[in-house]
């Protein structure tokens, strides 16, 4: 039974970890020893504050788990930057429940934590392009449009509605038809 769910929790592809309310790494799967360049079982026993990016935020976050164990409120993810063993930084997601004893008190935290690196890059250079894209656009004074093919409706940008001297708003999920009303007879 437990060969078997080692086997399980070693497929996933996040990370799991079991820390103590002090912080103590318990217990973490193969996959969270490989997000954080480590060896099998080397991050059993150490503290997470190892993996933070400074010491600085050791005591907030211990302090915080303290919090957590005592008051029990519903947990939100955590979103942050965590520590490599060679020391370069990873953006995460860590998801939190509480680890409990046959009394219901809480005696630590099971964690998933999702690598979200590549997403966030990703995120970034599409807000960049996307800034890019309406900079030049706005430069060169030019306005765009979309068309929905499949049900026929469109939006128009502010600027098309400028160049049109329509309103803002009043081509939005309008008809081809509509926008070939207002053109010049010829």
């Amino acid at each position: 039974s437990e060969q078997r769910y080692q086997t399980l929790v070693d497929a996933v592809p996040h990370g799991i970890e079991e820390i103590d309310i002090d912080g103590n790494i318990l217990f973490a799967n193969a996959t969270h020893h490989k997000q954080y360049g480590y060896e099998p079982n080397a991050l059993i026993g150490m503290n997470i504050v190892e993996l933070l990016p400074t010491l600085e935020e050791a005591e907030p976050l211990l302090n915080h788990l303290k919090y957590l164990a005592k008051e029990q409120p519903p947990i939100e993810p955590y979103f942050g930057k965590k520590k490599k063993k060679d020391g370069t930084l990873i953006d995460v997601k860590i998801e939190w429940t509480y680890k409990r004893d046959a009394d219901n008190k809480v005696i630590g935290f099971t964690t998933v934590i999702a690598d979200v690196t590549e997403q966030i890059k990703a995120e970034r250079l599409q807000k960049e392009n996307a800034d890019r894209l309406e900079l030049s656009l706005r430069s060169a004074n030019i306005g765009t449009f979309s068309w929905n093919v499949v049900e026929g409706g469109s939006y128009w940008d502010d600027r098309m509605h400028d160049i049109w001297g329509l309103p803002r708003g009043a081509f939005v999920g309008h008809k081809p038809e509509d926008f070939i009303a207002t053109l010049h007879s010829e």
